[in-house]
């Protein structure tokens, strides 16, 4: 009899077990997305990363596709699904805190040439206020996931530029300005360390 009883306790005890790791797996990705929308937005730094380029002015006269009147500047990196407005304006953090900001010291797709590409910066993990949606769309959370060769499409003043990416780097510092574009995002919500993706544009 006792030993039949502690036959009992045991198939109790690892009933109770099996349902408590079976709850627990069905809560983990709900809580992994709790994880993710709480995180603290990062500061950038971006000057301390970017050289000055106020004086650089150059008119570009080849011809690129025209497209409707009513289409907004915008970054499309079919891989990583992004597709949103390039902000423009003089506050970075402002910027910052609705997407993707052009590094208004530099080029723009119209006005490049070595050593002053175009710059796109955004936050990986954005703020709290983001849905998932909004950040895999708006953000350059997946950046990492891009490998040499993938398109990026920048949409300006109504005409379609392509790049293709060349080289992916983790640094603390732009390495390539001959690239001629070049989108950043931070690694960690504390490091300094800086995950860079250059391209070159497809002629």
């Amino acid at each position: 009899k006792m030993l039949r009883k502690l036959i009992i306790h045991y198939y109790k005890a690892l009933g109770i077990l099996l349902i408590f790791t079976g709850i627990l797996g069905l809560l983990s990705p709900l809580l992994i997305n709790y994880l993710l929308s709480i995180q603290k937005p990062i500061n950038y730094k971006a000057d301390e990363v970017i050289i000055s380029a106020t004086t650089y002015k150059k008119t570009v006269t080849k011809k690129y596709p025209v497209l409707p009147a009513n289409q907004e500047n915008s970054v499309i990196i079919p891989r990583i699904k992004v597709n949103t407005k390039i902000l423009e304006s003089k506050n970075a953090k402002k910027a910052l805190y609705k997407g993707v900001w052009r590094v208004n010291d530099f080029a723009t797709p119209e006005n490049s040439k070595k050593g002053f590409p175009v710059i796109l910066a955004a936050h990986k993990f954005g703020y709290s206020n983001w849905t998932k949606a909004y950040r895999n769309k708006n953000s350059f959370y997946n950046l990492y996931k891009l490998i040499p060769g993938d398109t990026i499409r920048i949409i300006w003043n109504h005409k379609e530029y392509r790049y293709s990416v060349y080289k992916i780097e983790r640094s603390k510092e732009i390495n390539d300005y001959n690239a001629d574009l070049i989108l950043y995002t931070c690694e960690t919500l504390n490091s300094s360390q800086r995950l860079f993706v250059y391209a070159k544009q497809v002629k």
